[in-house]
């Protein structure tokens, strides 16, 4: 009941009541400031003016109240249980609620004033234009605000405060959540930031707003990005990846079912964008094993699903990967004992990073070649078959004329 009140409080906004206050004490100091230009006393009774005008609200407000729990409903498909904290949130829901509250009010004062007074005064017909001028604003502005309030769970604006609020905190709490099934840590994980972004996403491909889904997975991909910077140690970053490449798997299910292969293809711009990261920032590969086995699925996944193109796609992204590690992060053959003991016979000191690191470059990324072969074959897939194999010959002639890598490393890639 607390929380209700206090939610309740937050959608009040105070300057519209200061301002009501401040047009009543302007009127009671100069009660005259507006003209009779209609000849309101010779017509009909201020008080009756504002009798019809205050039914009028309070028929608005039966309207308001039904066009809360429709915004309610949108707002709830968007962001699941956490909608109302996003509707109360709503910069032109919080205008509209304050705006017919503050004219009710006025309304239901100066009826009591006006009605209680004897006589007709400059103050009480003063306060019947107002009265008058206040409704029509009200009326004027009702069904803007509440045209942008409908639209608002679709604004892109929308995508950039609920990835903003990305905190290492969620990530800890979905990496150390799952599996709990006490109510508590169940809401912690609903009402999670990734867990909102990722309920925000299906519904924009449900949607077809392809657009807003696509600004999300890049904010959401930069926002990843940038925490991991923060935190760059291995055991944390297992925990984002694992997080975030459930939220990708979750967007793939939804794309599938819509046959969206363009944001299919962005996934796998999204999977070399953060190759690319890994590789300016010469951060080991092994932390990216969560990736890496997401990669083996994402395979399976749009193999079996038919989607020839989107495997092309990701065809030349593999190669592009390939391209910025052997450019940017490839241990020198130098310091790669099995090289040196092949090639030389020369006995160096094993460094456990240096070898990893040429292990996932030579054998692990490429291997992404092989499962499309091995899949292709399953499926009986011709031209996904040689597809990967003019890849896999296109990528040999760039590793020959590439400067970066070292001879031995050549003859051992090709």
């Amino acid at each position: 009941m607390k929380e209700i009140f206090k939610r309740l409080i937050d959608l009040l906004d105070y300057r519209f009541f200061i301002g009501i206050a401040l047009v009543w004490f302007l009127t009671m100091v100069i009660p005259g400031f507006i003209p009779d230009v209609l000849n309101l006393k010779y017509l009909i009774a201020e008080k009756d003016i504002i009798a019809i005008l205050l039914t009028i609200i309070t028929s608005l407000f039966g309207i308001l109240i039904a066009f809360i729990l429709l915004s309610f409903g949108i707002f709830r498909d968007k962001f699941g249980r956490v909608a109302l904290s996003f509707l109360i949130k709503e910069r032109n829901l919080k205008l509209l609620i304050n705006l017919l509250l503050s004219v009710s009010l006025h309304l239901l004062i100066a009826y009591i004033i006006i009605n209680n007074s004897k006589i007709i005064t400059e103050f009480s017909i003063t306060i019947a234009y107002i009265s008058i001028y206040f409704f029509i604003i009200s009326l004027f502005l009702l069904f803007p605000i509440s045209f942008n309030t409908l639209s608002s769970p679709d604004s892109l604006k929308n995508v950039e405060d609920c990835i903003s609020n990305i905190s290492r905190t969620d990530i800890d709490n979905l990496a150390y959540g799952r599996g709990l099934s006490d109510i508590e840590s169940v809401e912690k994980i609903d009402e999670n930031s990734i867990s909102i972004a990722q309920r925000y996403g299906v519904s924009l491909i449900r949607s077809d707003d392809k657009l807003g889904f696509l600004l999300l997975l890049k904010k959401l991909n930069d926002k990843i990005i940038s925490v991991i910077d923060e935190n760059p140690e291995r055991h944390y970053i297992g925990n984002v990846y694992s997080i975030y490449t459930d939220t990708l798997h979750a967007f793939i299910n939804e794309l599938i079912l819509q046959k969206d292969e363009k944001s299919l293809k962005t996934i796998w711009i999204i999977i070399s964008l953060n190759h690319k990261h890994f590789a300016d920032k010469k951060i080991q590969l092994l932390y990216l094993e969560e990736l890496d086995f997401f990669i083996k699925n994402y395979i399976d996944i749009i193999i079996i699903n038919q989607l020839d193109n989107v495997t092309k796609f990701g065809l030349n992204q593999i190669k592009d990967i390939l391209k910025y590690h052997y450019s940017n992060s490839l241990p020198l053959q130098s310091r790669i004992s099995m090289l040196m003991d092949v090639f030389e016979q020369k006995r160096i000191d094993h460094d456990v990073d240096t070898e990893l690191q040429w292990d996932k470059i030579s054998r692990d990324i490429p291997y992404y070649f092989t499962s499309i072969l091995r899949k292709s074959i399953e499926v009986k897939n011709v031209n996904i078959f040689t597809s990967t194999l003019y890849q896999l010959n296109y990528l040999s002639f760039e590793v020959i004329r590439n400067d970066s890598i070292g001879e031995y490393q050549k003859a051992f890639i090709i």
